[in-house]
């Protein structure tokens, strides 16, 4: 398992939800998604990361490259550099399923419902 480097990115949680200040935790990403129960990202190099929520740190590198991410209830969400669409079970486990279409970006619900655009 390859641990992200250190810098930093912010938790919303804290301020959103919590109405606590904002917190710092490690890592290098250009954008993150946060499901129920898991934390995604993906860094400038495409490489997929997970981390348990609440996340302390501890992230996971994930086999595969995206340059987006969005993690539902049920399954992780991405679009990689062709903008190929992408998904896999949101807890990490079983592989990268490739769906038919095009995508620039990815949203997923949380009840179901997937959407994204093309251009």
């Amino acid at each position: 398992m390859q641990q992200l480097k250190a810098s930093w990115w912010l938790v919303a949680c804290f301020a959103a939800v919590c109405g606590q200040n904002w917190g710092q935790i490690p890592g290098a990403l250009k954008h993150v998604s946060a499901s129920v129960n898991y934390i995604w990202g993906v860094n400038a190099a495409d490489q997929i990361f997970i981390c348990p929520n609440p996340c302390t740190g501890q992230w996971t590198h994930i086999p595969g490259a995206l340059k987006q991410i969005d993690a539902g209830d049920m399954e992780a969400w991405g679009v990689n550099s062709n903008d190929d669409i992408y998904k896999r079970n949101v807890d990490g486990s079983g592989s990268w399923i490739q769906l038919p279409g095009k995508l620039k970006h990815v949203s997923a619900s949380g009840n179901g419902y997937i959407w994204g655009v093309n251009s």
